[in-house]
């Protein structure tokens, strides 16, 4: 047997020996934010890449459910803490839960009491960040258990802010983009009126925020406005390692995906699956790079997994309205929650579970159905959820 043939026949064992040791050309993992805690759940849609991507496992089968009713009366995403601790903010009261014993602390009485939308914040420097419609900023020391001060914008605020990795903070409001020093002096000022919502680059270069008429990127250091999108974009936009974009352009409905610099890469088309209701909530990308999110014709609720290139993976029917935007975890397993009908004919809430495969793991029935706002994973795989007013565990 001659040198040739030989070193033929090696090539040919080696290309078809497996290689497990091969990953997703455009794998994800979650980036590390030196600003906000290393937590289960620190910020709205988990990071400010609002990727929905928890780095825990949820149930594996059809899980148990616990009922707590405490009254909540909130609108605020919840976000978590390293001891099991759930932040969020009403009219005139700011709360923490221990999802130990399910027990409310209620932190600090507001004197000049407002509405309050965004999320709590929760950063590295022992400070919990509440946002309050009338423009108040609540800065409370979790660690010590004392309001450490709080300052106000003349301006409305509804959507959640963002912290840089200067712990610099991005404030969207009514009529501006503001941004403020952790003291609460101001830095810069944009007028973009009526900001939907916003997200940062993987390297924190770039902060982006949109509004009915554009999609705007923006250089976190300077202020200057680098690129715009002509679309009506109503959510967050998710971003991926690379720095591209997905969001929902509602200008001829379709989940679109932009580069780091705004131009098109690619467009999906929901066709009537957008019908009138298209997500209000950003969808969430997958460890393995791809992107879930929902749309509807008439009754009728729609999951679609659409890969990193715009091709469609796979769409599932859901028996029930998905009010939420979908969380993904450790496993690429999905989660959506929203409103179906019961076995009694009646109305209640729903949380289901499906593998990256679009098939239908478990679902487990909710005493009501106002869940319009993320699940939280647990590092014990236990779920967290709620209503306005009730507090579930599932797990």
């Amino acid at each position: 047997m001659n040198r040739q043939f030989v070193i033929l026949i090696l090539f040919f064992i080696s290309c078809n020996e497996p290689n497990e040791h091969t990953e997703p050309p455009y794998s994800q993992v979650n980036i590390p934010w030196s600003t906000i805690l290393n937590s289960p759940w620190p910020v709205e849609n988990h990071d400010f890449q609002n990727t929905n991507r928890s780095q825990y496992a949820g149930p594996k089968s059809t899980p148990t459910l616990e009922i707590y009713d405490i009254n909540l009366g909130r609108y605020t995403p919840f976000t978590l803490d390293n001891s099991g601790n759930v932040y969020f903010s009403r009219a005139s009261n700011l709360f923490r839960v221990n999802t130990n014993d399910i027990s409310v602390d209620t932190l600090y009485d507001i004197p000049n009491p407002s509405w309050s939308y965004p999320s709590t914040l929760i950063l590295e420097n022992n400070l919990a960040l509440f946002f309050h419609w009338n423009g108040w900023i609540y800065f409370y020391d979790y660690i010590n258990d004392t309001l450490s001060h709080s300052v106000q914008i003349d301006d409305n605020i509804w959507a959640s802010s963002i912290v840089d990795l200067n712990n610099e903070i991005w404030v969207p409001c009514d009529n501006k983009l503001v941004k403020i020093s952790m003291a609460g002096t101001e830095i810069l000022t944009l007028e973009i009126p009526n900001i939907m919502g916003g997200g940062i680059s993987p390297d924190g270069e770039t902060v982006y925020f949109s509004n009915s008429d554009y999609l705007y990127a923006i250089h976190n250091e300077t202020g200057e406005i680098l690129n715009t999108y002509s679309g009506r974009i109503h959510t967050h936009p998710t971003i991926s390692n690379e720095g591209n974009l997905f969001v929902i352009d509602r200008n001829d409905t379709s989940f679109t995906s932009l580069d780091s610099e705004l131009n098109i890469l690619w467009k999906y088309s929901y066709g009537q699956k957008g019908g009138q209701y298209l997500p209000a909530e950003p969808g969430a990308i997958d460890y393995n790079g791809n992107y879930y999110t929902t749309g509807s014709i008439q009754d009728v609720q729609y999951l679609l997994s659409i890969g990193f290139k715009g091709e469609l993976n796979w769409e599932v029917e859901v028996n029930h309205s998905i009010y939420a935007g979908p969380v993904i975890d450790i496993n690429n397993n999905i989660y959506v929650t929203g409103r179906g009908r019961t076995s009694d004919d009646g109305w209640g809430g729903y949380l289901s579970c499906y593998n990256d495969g679009g098939i239908l793991q478990w679902k487990v029935e909710l005493d009501y159905y106002y869940f319009n706002l993320a699940i939280i994973i647990m590092p014990n795989g236990s779920i967290i959820i709620s209503n306005r007013e009730d507090f579930h565990v599932v797990g």
